[in-house]
């Protein structure tokens, strides 16, 4: 779980998806009383990966493994 302190100067000259990821953290805080948040991403997804890390996300809880089937 991601505590909800942050460094507000982050964000001001974050893009439109960290501002929306920053957004919802204050809605569910404010209106919830939320104190962390869990997300999911997929591994490969580096640019999300990396959005998420620049804005506090550093640990890694579980990873899903999906099995295709072989057609």
């Amino acid at each position: 779980m991601r505590e909800f302190r942050r460094d507000r100067s982050r964000l001001q000259t974050a893009g439109p998806g960290a501002k929306a990821v920053a957004a919802v953290l204050a809605w569910a805080q404010e209106r919830c009383g939320a104190t962390g948040a869990c997300l999911a991403v997929v591994a490969s997804n580096a640019p999300a990966r990396s959005l998420y890390q620049a804005l506090g996300f550093r640990r890694e809880v579980y990873r899903y493994h999906y099995r295709r089937r072989e057609f």
